[in-house]
Parts: structure tokens; C-alpha cells; sequence
């Protein structure tokens, strides 16, 4: 990928991707039919952690660069699926209700989407 697509993880502010940073979703209960959650509480934790930070921000970025971001960061590869299934967990009241746009890149007949957190 072009690293000008991530100008910001050349300088990322101080604290951005530290572990021990409180999240703002503290407390967020996941369930469905198949959720344990001893073995999936952790990693649908910190996807939904790593996914908001990497959305955070004044950057536009499609699923693929969101993925990209997060591995360079945390050198986690998580797929592109969990990261669509957790921005639109951060969209849900239980997961902080974040507003989070989307728009085409490349115009109206674009099939792909980017997305940015822009507020509360």
C-alpha cells in the first residue's frame, strides 16, 4: 500500500494504539448463538478497540486501509469481514452509538465504501 495513505502512523499521536488507553466502550456486552465468551470476549474486544482508532481521526479510509492501518500498528491482521462487522458495532447505542460516515470512493457508481468516525 502507499504510504500516503498513512501519513498519520508516521507520527501517530501519543498514545493512539496503547493497550493500557481506556476505551470508550468499557463494559460492551457481544452475544449471538455461537459467542463464548471466554474465547471471544478478548478478540472482539480489542478488534472493536483497534477498528475505532483506526477510524478515528480526519481520514477517509475503505476496509482494506483500515485492515492495512491496524497491521502496521499492531502487526494484527484482522479480516476484513470482523472489520465491517465491528464498524457497524460502533454504530449501535451498546457500542458508544459513534456516528460514522460513509461515502463511494470514486464516485457514484463506485463499489467501494470508506468510512470515518466523526463524532459522538
Amino acid at each position: 500500500m502507499d504510504d500516503d495513505l498513512f501519513p498519520d502512523l508516521v507520527n501517530p499521536p501519543q498514545g493512539l494504539w496503547d493497550a493500557k488507553k481506556p476505551m470508550p466502550f468499557q463494559g460492551v456486552k457481544f452475544d449471538g448463538v455461537v459467542y463464548d465468551e471466554v474465547k471471544d470476549f478478548d478478540r472482539l474486544t480489542g478488534q472493536l478497540k483497534r477498528v475505532h482508532e483506526a477510524l478515528s481521526g480526519e481520514r477517509w479510509r475503505t476496509v482494506g486501509e483500515i485492515q492495512e492501518c491496524i497491521r502496521r500498528q499492531e502487526n494484527i491482521v484482522d479480516p476484513e469481514c470482523s472489520i465491517s462487522a465491528q464498524i457497524r458495532n460502533l454504530r449501535k447505542k451498546r457500542f458508544g452509538g459513534w456516528i460514522i460516515e460513509r461515502r463511494r470512493r470514486g464516485g457514484e457508481d463506485s463499489a467501494i465504501w470508506e468510512y470515518k468516525i466523526v463524532t459522538k
